[in-house]
């Protein structure tokens, strides 16, 4: 009979910090019947965290606390607005379970009165981001292709050529990666690591397309 709410919203007036007008602190309740949840900045516990817009992703520290141990039921209210291509995970950190909550709005966890820390992380990702630069004609071996993985680096980048075969492998880059000299095709690169985001290991495909010249 007792529920709680945080609330995680992006706004482009926000920052990673406290912002007056936009964040609040949390305010658990004295009655140990009434479970609590709060999202983390540093140290403080959150009632509504307004973040800034995101390209990278983002990771959220998310506690819960109660008065009586217990199951408990941790449900999603609403990801409409998000972009529908961002992948969002909870992760329990105490079961190593990670819940996907396009798929799972809802789910049960046992919790003791005596936790403390925040056991929960939502990360929300986006895909890998590409671009590219076509051949300055036909049959030229100068465009290029640069890809950047999603999350916090660093990144094992792995370009495949159109046939198929790994054509280039960059390991525990922090930034970018350029696949360059290249012809038209279809490409694709491999980006493993990503911490900090949904995406462990993600591969994305990119069409080159030669210019008729």
């Amino acid at each position: 009979g007792y529920s709680d709410e945080t609330i995680i919203r992006f706004n482009a007036n926000a920052t990673t910090g406290f912002d007056n007008g936009l964040d609040a602190i949390k305010f658990y309740s004295f009655n140990t019947n009434a479970p609590g949840i709060a999202s983390m900045y540093d140290s403080a516990s959150l009632s509504i965290n307004t973040l800034p817009l995101f390209s990278t992703g983002v990771s959220i520290p998310i506690k819960t606390i109660v008065g009586v141990t217990g199951t408990y039921t941790l449900k999603l209210d609403s990801i409409s607005n998000l972009p529908a291509n961002t992948c969002i995970v909870l992760i329990d950190r105490l079961t190593g379970v990670n819940y996907d909550l396009r798929n799972t709005s809802a789910f049960s966890f046992t919790i003791a009165d005596t936790t403390t820390y925040p056991r929960f992380v939502l990360t929300i990702g986006v895909p890998i981001s590409t671009s590219s630069v076509a051949p300055s004609c036909s049959n030229s071996a100068d465009g290029y292709i640069t890809a950047r993985g999603s999350g916090i680096g660093p990144w094992d980048y792995t370009w495949k050529n159109p046939g198929d075969s790994i054509v280039q492998v960059h390991a525990s880059l922090n930034g970018s990666d350029t696949l360059k000299n290249i012809m038209g095709g279809v490409y694709s690169v491999i980006i493993s690591g990503n911490i900090g985001s949904c995406y462990s290991n993600e591969t994305s495909t990119i069409d080159v397309v030669e210019l008729n010249q």
